[in-house]
């Protein structure tokens, strides 16, 4: 009997695979998962496999960039090929600098020709540190890759940053390597990157795009090895790409009453292919009534004249108004974020259900109507997937550059969130909403004219920050109606007791940071739904952790990567075992199973869809799966 309860469960287990295969080909225009582990791991983060995780470039993105791409892949396989050669690609933004080196860092020939590869996209203020390790993980073997991919967790090597430039330095010291610098913004930062990235003459690569000829020159003075995009896209190729996306019912034929209006709408995109795909994308969800296209035409006025990124904006401005206003509030949020930073999905996720931008609808879970949110976003060509787990869900996301520079404009027109983003430079709105810190010069004294106490929001993305312990304290310590705190990634190294003094509090992250204890204060933040201590020193959880009745997502263990190929790579956390009084938890992970009590309580989580347990003895397991039975 017990062997044909067994095979009924394998047999319902078979069902819901082949019912998941079913959903994977029914996305396969976005994702192919790997043939084979080789193939996945063949090529760099972010952009593994032929089209594995992430949404890549087709061919019909590509019109008026095929001489390009032919010549640069020339160059990168067969041109000089044991000789070193730097390259770069400069434009303006929205002129297809990185969508052409995508396409051709992921062709087939070229993963074949090289060793090792990697992908690099520089923000203005990146972490070198972080960059490094970034880059190390991309040249890591095979498996490790594989793994990361499976544990979604970033490689750590335990040296100095210093050393591990030398690491790098000698690891690719005889082998071919490519490496691209997408978006680079000043000689300072290409020269500590190439700093480590041997000429060993074996025929390496290095890409650099950048919005800047002079920065290109300097890269590599030869005219041969520049590829300059400025001029945009010719006239007949702009025009192909338009009709292919404005047009894909009638296979990208225009309607003759609409080439006129068409042609006209054509002219003020400049030649960028980011404004005429943005613009044909919005005009294909319109009715093909030459009316309709004058409308548009001259909503977007006559002076804008060439300059693409006007074209952009009055483009994104009425997409923007065509959504419901939760979905103005959940797009315009992601300015919150750097530029070029890729979002977690659950990060957002539980961001937004923070703020209250989630409304209940249909019997719907809130966590599956955020879910509906962002899939809206992403249909609507808004926010762009950068990542997919295997299930074909989206795992990390961005917004292109322009998108970010309208969400910035956007922002500081409704007061959204004030960004202190520039070295030096003092925060000027004196009562904002939402705060987000990027740049790592940030002072609380410089602040003094800004009224904290109003601020709902407050994010920390700048990093190596001096003195950080007491300036974060200082700081929090003015906020009175704080219900969002997100300090991931920074250099915090204990909790700070500031912290329990925000009770309106929902959502806190100190993940990724160094701290090793949560006071027993913890149970003041009565409201608070998710806490993330992912990737901290906590090991032991107080007791007061259990009087949080709001309490949705407790989020607490660390990977020790170096050694996740071992059984102990995995920590967890002690919790007191009455956890029944968390009848709110929807994700509980990673929890010690080294006491019996904790089964039953568990059972009484009926919220309960995500557990992670560590420590579970092989005679407990039954216990444990009965109680979820119940």
């Amino acid at each position: 009997m017990k062997g044909a309860g067994a095979l009924r469960e394998l047999s319902s287990e078979i069902s819901e695979i082949k019912n998941c295969a079913t959903d994977l080909i029914a996305r396969e225009q976005v994702i192919k998962p790997p043939e084979t582990i080789a193939e996945a791991a063949s090529s760099s983060h972010p952009y593994w496999g032929d089209d594995s995780f992430v949404h890549l470039p087709g061919d019909d993105e590509m019109v008026g960039f095929e001489k390009h791409k032919v010549k640069l892949i020339d160059q990168l396989i067969s041109e000089e090929s044991n000789s070193h050669m730097d390259i770069a690609i400069v434009g303006p933004g929205g002129f297809g600098k990185s969508t052409l080196v995508r396409n051709v860092f992921v062709d087939k020939r070229v993963k074949r020709h090289f060793e090792c590869s990697a992908w690099v996209s520089i923000t203005q203020n990146f972490d070198k540190k972080e960059l490094v390790d970034d880059i190390i993980l991309q040249f890591q073997d095979e498996k490790k890759r594989w793994q990361y991919l499976r544990v979604g967790e970033p490689v750590s090597v335990s040296f100095a940053t210093g050393d591990k430039r030398s690491y790098v330095r000698n690891y690719l010291q005889r082998k071919r390597y490519i490496v691209v610098l997408d978006d680079v913004f000043n000689q300072e930062d290409l020269q500590f990157i190439e700093s480590f990235l041997p000429k060993n003459g074996v025929g390496s690569r290095i890409i650099i795009t950048t919005h800047k000829h002079d920065l290109a020159f300097s890269h590599d003075g030869s005219p041969r090895r520049i590829h300059d995009l400025s001029r945009g896209l010719p006239l007949d190729a702009a025009w192909n790409l338009f009709c292919k996306k404005a047009f894909r019912a009638s296979c990208g034929k225009c309607p003759q009453e609409l080439e006129s209006i068409a042609q006209r709408i054509l002219s003020n995109c400049g030649g960028s292919p980011f404004a005429v795909v943005a613009v044909s994308r919005m005009l294909a969800m319109k009715p093909q009534l030459p009316v309709e296209w004058e409308a548009f035409h001259d909503s977007l006025g006559s002076e804008i004249g060439t300059d693409p990124k006007w074209i952009v904006s009055r483009t994104l401005l009425r997409s923007y108004n065509d959504l419901s206003s939760t979905l103005k509030s959940c797009f315009v949020y992601l300015s919150i974020f750097p530029k070029n930073y890729h979002i977690e999905r659950g990060r957002l996720i539980r961001l937004w259900l923070a703020e209250g931008f989630v409304k209940h609808t249909n019997r719907k879970a809130l966590e599956r109507v955020a879910d509906d949110y962002l899939d809206e976003l992403i249909a609507r060509n808004l926010i762009h997937v950068t990542e997919r787990d295997f299930s074909g869900r989206v795992s990390t996301c961005e917004v292109k550059n322009l998108v970010h520079e309208f969400l910035i404009n956007m922002s500081d027109e409704e007061n959204f969130v004030t960004i202190y983003s520039v070295e030096d430079s003092e925060i000027i709105n004196s009562q904002p909403r939402r705060v987000s810190i990027h740049a790592a010069t940030f002072n609380p004294s410089k602040s003094s004219s800004m009224i904290l106490s109003s601020v709902r929001s407050s994010f920390m993305f700048a990093q190596q920050i001096e003195d950080f312990q007491s300036k974060i304290q200082k700081f929090i310590s003015q906020f009175m109606l704080l219900k969002v705190l997100d300090l991931q990634g920074s250099s915090l190294e204990d909790f700070p007791e500031e912290i329990c003094g925000l009770t309106l509090l929902r959502y806190l992250s100190l993940r990724d940071t160094k701290i090793k204890t949560i006071p027993k204060s913890i149970k003041k933040l009565v409201y608070i739904e998710t806490l993330d201590l992912k990737q901290t020193q906590v090991r032991k959880l107080p007791n007061q952790i259990l009087r949080l009745p709001n309490l949705r997502y407790l989020l607490v263990y660390l990977y020790d990567v170096e050694n996740y190929v071992t059984f102990d790579s995995a920590k967890g956390v002690e919790i007191y075992p009455e956890v029944r009084f968390l009848s709110k938890l929807l994700k509980l992970t990673l929890i010690k199973a080294n006491d019996q009590k904790i089964f039953a309580e568990l059972g009484y989580l009926k919220k309960l869809r995500k557990l992670g347990l560590i420590d579970l003895k092989t005679e407990d397991g039954e216990s444990c799966v009965l109680q979820f039975r119940r």
